[in-house]
């Protein structure tokens, strides 16, 4: 790909500015001035002679391009441009350019995917992903119940339900994988260049999916992500506000004094118009939110979700009367072909709504946070490492005294899905239980990622 070519791609501008050489500053800025701070980290990508002075776009918002572009520059910076020292100025400019186009090809494809397989990402995530997890929570479960006292849960999971699959042969597997993903996400002229395939198949595998999945299996990074949701979920539950929206408040009620009577009466009737208007709006499915007929889910599709939801619960042992009469309920409505349409539409605007630029974005800033925690070197390190059997059951103590007080606190919500006080910690200790072999959680981590993968890539099943 020529840079005429590259040129011709770009629809959208990143400012540039004087930048010297491939200085990356080692800090991140305030939260007020973020993507301005990403796209100085973009910048460097520019060369100070150059008349190009736009980047490919990469999605539909300008904000997520911003910071897709500012993980794709510490990439570059961390993985091409040190190889890179002895070449040329012009050789450098050159295939830099290269890279951009390319990240911008697979940046659009998997939009494309998205786009045109948005029924099929509904049926997995209800469906195939719960059918995934129950099915693990179950067999580790059974190991549990299995395992000998001079033996380790994990080894009897290990031997009985990892399909004979080990560390060493899981990454061999990944290589195939990602050779076959570089084959329908990019070029053809990529993909028939021998050097630029093996580049992009160790920069995705060895750098990227297999850094993500082993820093994710360690079993007190799961915990810590658990505790954490608690932490998020309580705050929710609470309705507190941060430090800056109180002093903010603080300032409102400075400057404009106590509100009158009548300024509280119309912000109540505000208040029940906007709840009104989301509750009507439930039963409201736009256009966009329709899936095709022929894809709609049944009842029986839900059936691996329910069973889920009953594993964890045990509502079907504890109000089987109840679970029954739901069922049944289900199962006439679902039937009824304008009551399969709303569900669906209301599933498909669920996870949309919940999967937007936002949650893209953050994902985005994770990563990065992740592998380059200063925004300079490539640091693939968790910020703490227990180095002892006693430091990691500290950990695990913290944080399941965490999602014990978020579920203990939540009143009758919880002593409706445990029943009592002391089947919240029972809970509590089983699911966090669950996580404690590395091995494990490896192996369920790559099942996770099969599915994904073969959600927008159905060729490579």
């Amino acid at each position: 790909m020529s840079a005429k070519q590259i040129k011709q791609a770009a629809v959208k501008p990143i400012p540039r500015t004087s930048v010297s050489g491939s200085t990356f500053p080692v800090r991140r800025s305030t939260k007020k001035d973020e993507i301005d701070y990403l796209r100085n980290l973009s910048r460097t990508l520019h060369v100070s002679n150059s008349s190009k002075g736009d980047l490919p776009q990469l999605t539909f918002s300008n904000e997520l391009d911003v910071k897709l572009y500012a993980l794709f520059s510490l990439l570059v910076k961390n993985f091409v441009q040190t190889w890179y020292v002895g070449l040329g100025f012009d050789k450098e400019e050159e295939f830099i350019g290269e890279l951009v186009f390319l990240f911008s090809h697979v940046c659009r494809k998997i939009q494309e995917r998205i786009s045109s397989r948005r029924d099929e990402i509904v049926t997995s995530l209800f469906v195939d992903l719960p059918y995934v997890l129950e099915k693990h929570f179950r067999s580790v479960y059974e190991s549990m119940r299995d395992c000998e006292e001079d033996e380790s849960w994990g080894d009897v999971w290990m031997r009985k339900f990892s399909d004979g699959l080990i560390e060493e042969e899981m990454v061999d597997y990944r290589r195939i994988l990602v050779d076959e993903i570089v084959k329908v996400l990019f070029p053809d002229e990529a993909v028939q260049s021998g050097i630029t395939r093996r580049f992009l198949d160790g920069l995705i595998e060895g750098v990227i999916l297999r850094n993500v999945i082993e820093s994710f299996s360690e079993p007190f990074v799961i915990w810590e992500i658990l505790g954490k949701i608690s932490i998020k979920m309580q705050e929710c539950g609470k309705g507190t506000t941060n430090e800056d929206e109180a002093e903010h408040a603080t300032e409102q009620d400075h400057t404009q004094g106590k509100k009158t009577e009548q300024e509280h009466v119309r912000e109540g009737e505000r208040y029940h118009y906007s709840l009104l208007h989301r509750i009507l709006n439930v039963f409201i499915i736009d256009e966009r939110y329709q899936m095709d007929s022929g894809k709609w889910l049944r009842y029986c599709d839900f059936v691996p979700l329910m069973s889920l939801m009953n594993f964890v619960t045990c509502w079907d042992t504890r109000f089987p009367i109840l679970v029954s009469i739901f069922q049944v309920t289900l199962q006439l409505l679902m039937r009824i072909t304008i009551t399969r349409k709303f569900v669906n539409g209301c599933l498909k605007r669920l996870i949309f709504a919940i999967v937007n630029e936002e949650c893209i974005g953050s994902l985005v800033d994770s990563m990065r946070g992740m592998m380059f925690p200063r925004d300079e070197y490539f640091e693939m390190k968790p910020r703490y490492v227990p180095t002892s059997e006693k430091e990691l059951e500290k950990v695990y103590q913290e944080n399941l005294k965490l999602i014990t007080e978020w579920l203990t606190n939540g009143g009758f919500s919880s002593s409706v899905i445990f029943g009592r006080s002391g089947a919240v910690y029972e809970k509590a200790h089983k699911v966090m239980e669950t996580f404690r072999h590395r091995e494990v959680n490896l192996v369920l981590l790559q099942r996770v990622v099969d599915l994904l993968v073969l959600m927008l890539l159905p060729e490579l099943a």
